[in-house]
């Protein structure tokens, strides 16, 4: 039961917002209490790292190098951040990592087909729900969703944005996929057409990048890191219409290219460490040290018209401009050992995995569009990979017989 509440609560927070304010903080007391829930199990119960495989020491290795990297870049470049804002930044850019860390080592002998079988009863209403309605606001204004794209009404549901609707489904997607039974194949169909009804092109992009991984597995083809390479070349072919009308503005208009192209030019300019910590690309840069918008000439652009840049449209500028190309490589390196961990954890399990490549592959497309990795969305991710979709184990005699960060095998 708990395990649903907590599933419900994660894949509506943003509604909870609407009613609780202190919901916009989900992502910082996840991190908080599986810091502390970590902490407290090797320290008191003498629980070791036995959750982790050799692929998880490896991310913590190159996370652990990111932060130096940022320290480093920081006493260089970054001296006048305050102390507050540097410490905001650390948790900011790793604790989507902490979380998957911390969540592999936290309940480990927990039932997992178990509760995976009640969250898709619960999932299957949901989606049914959310896609009646998503109909329905096609033909009726039902106060879900006002804004026009293509003839059509964009749908959100009860969201506060398009973009959390896309979350939800992709989430209920990757859980409907995980269950045997041919009759979750009706309602995945459903959360993929309420994904598509958000009109957003990361929706679109998702719904290809499925179908494909869907194709590929149907011709018994297993889904390794490639594919994804492959994948990501469909979804620009499928986002054209929309990459191309933002190459139309140049980048000396739209935010979004804006803060790409600033932040390339940060990255060479700070080579090869960056500018530090709490000074580019976030919402948090901007609290603390905003003149720097200013300096690049960014307040000239549009999506700055009410004094604040529009800085959670983008998550890459904000790793290359702050932790340059080295931090950039890291960032990445990490990425892909989250996937060989993934798919070390789950050998055997294959439903498993296909819910968590769905999940792996909305946070890269998601990752292109919004600060994904920083937000709340991303920090859920990375907890229903490490809690929700894992193998279960009776004892610790059960983990990964390869645990040495040693024997990393690509």
């Amino acid at each position: 039961m708990a395990a649903c509440i907590l599933y419900l609560v994660i894949l509506f927070s943003n509604i909870l917002e609407q009613v609780i304010p202190q919901g916009s903080y989900i992502d910082e007391l996840l991190f908080f209490a599986f810091l502390l829930g970590t902490a407290m199990k090797i320290s008191v119960a003498g629980a070791g790292l036995d959750g982790w495989n050799r692929y998880d020491f490896a991310i913590a290795i190159l996370l652990l190098f990111l932060l130096m990297t940022g320290t480093v870049s920081t006493l260089l470049y970054g001296k006048d951040s305050p102390g507050v804002a540097v410490a905001k930044d650390i948790i900011l850019c790793g604790k989507f990592f902490a979380v998957f860390l911390c969540g592999k080592l936290l309940f480990l002998t927990a039932d997992r087909d178990k509760i995976l079988g009640r969250i898709r009863k619960v999932t299957r209403l949901l989606v049914l729900v959310i896609f009646l309605c998503g109909i329905l606001s096609l033909f009726v204004n039902i106060g879900m969703g006002d804004q026009i794209r293509y003839g059509l009404r964009s749908y959100q549901f009860l969201f506060t944005h398009y973009m959390f609707l896309v979350y939800a489904e992709a989430v209920m997607t990757a859980v409907l996929c995980t269950g045997k039974d041919e009759d979750n194949r009706i309602y995945i169909a459903m959360a993929l057409g309420s994904m598509l009804l958000t009109l957003r092109t990361k929706a679109v992009v998702f719904c290809v990048i499925f179908l494909m991984f869907f194709l590929l597995e149907k011709i018994g083809k297993d889904i390794r890191f490639r594919y994804y390479v492959i994948a990501g070349a469909a979804g620009a072919v499928a986002a054209w219409g929309k990459i191309s009308e933002y190459l139309s503005w140049g980048f000396t208009y739209n935010m979004r290219n804006g803060l790409y192209m600033k932040g390339i030019s940060l990255a060479m300019a700070h080579f090869p460490l960056g500018t530090g910590f709490a000074s580019f690309g976030s919402n948090l840069s901007y609290e603390y040290n905003p003149q720097i918008y200013y300096d690049l000439g960014l307040d000239s652009f549009q999506g700055f018209e009410h004094g604040t840049p529009v800085l959670s449209d983008v998550f890459w500028p904000y790793i290359f401009g702050e932790f340059g190309v080295i931090g950039f490589v890291l960032y990445t390196g990490m990425l892909i050992l989250l996937f060989f961990s993934l798919k070390e954890e789950l050998r055997g399990y294959s439903e498993m995995m296909r819910g968590a490549n769905c999940l792996f592959a909305y946070l890269l497309v998601a990752s292109a569009a919004e600060a994904v990795f920083t937000n709340s969305t991303g920090v859920c991710c990375a907890l229903f990979l490490s809690i929700y979709f894992r193998r279960t184990c009776r004892n610790t005699d059960e983990l990964s017989e390869n645990r040495s960060p040693f024997l990393i095998r690509f």
